[in-house]
């Protein structure tokens, strides 16, 4: 496996405590990706992940300077493939600012319901990025709910009840007959 490091930067991915009425994170707990690399990733896969935790903030409190502290951890890494766990809220802002200025190293930015409320999602969305990390080309992704995307066009956040995927967005022109 090639080398990853995965940055655990909060998000709902690491609520020890969540509020569905409302979206906000009241705690973190232990970042969830520690959990499923633990679990699911045991002997000479292990060794290949280095994991920090620069800080944990649900994103929609994020700051400029935040996503800033990321881009220049990414930056100043040696790993080439790089994992970011984070809120869906400005994910797509986090990951547009890192695709604006990194240009050789592969990132995949994930995050997911509560790893306490319910591990499958995390595990499965930390799958997909940890796979995406490792086969796509230099560029950054989102990577949930079985969707690998692109932020070299145009991305959109969509819900399907507590679950939040990207997608694509095609941008058609108006032709007038």
């Amino acid at each position: 496996m090639k080398p990853l490091l995965v940055i655990a930067a909060g998000g709902t991915i690491d609520a020890a405590e969540y509020n569905f009425e409302t979206g906000s994170v009241i705690a973190f707990a232990k970042p969830a990706a520690i959990y499923v690399f633990e679990k699911a990733m045991p002997g000479a896969a292990s060794q290949s992940v280095q994991q920090i935790s620069p800080f944990q903030k649900d994103s929609d409190v994020m700051t400029d300077q935040d996503r800033q502290d990321i881009l220049e951890i990414c930056r100043g890494s040696s790993c080439d493939r790089i994992i970011i766990t984070h809120g869906t809220g400005t994910m797509i802002d986090t990951g547009r600012l890192l695709a604006e200025n990194l240009k050789d190293k592969t990132i995949v930015l994930t995050g997911s319901l509560p790893y306490s409320h319910d591990p499958v999602y995390a595990a499965f969305n930390l799958g997909n990025a940890v796979t995406a990390c490792q086969l796509l080309q230099p560029g950054v992704y989102i990577a949930t709910s079985g969707e690998i995307v692109s932020l070299d066009g145009e991305v959109e956040k969509f819900k399907s009840g507590e679950i939040t995927y990207f997608a694509q967005v095609e941008k058609s022109g108006f032709n007038a007959a």
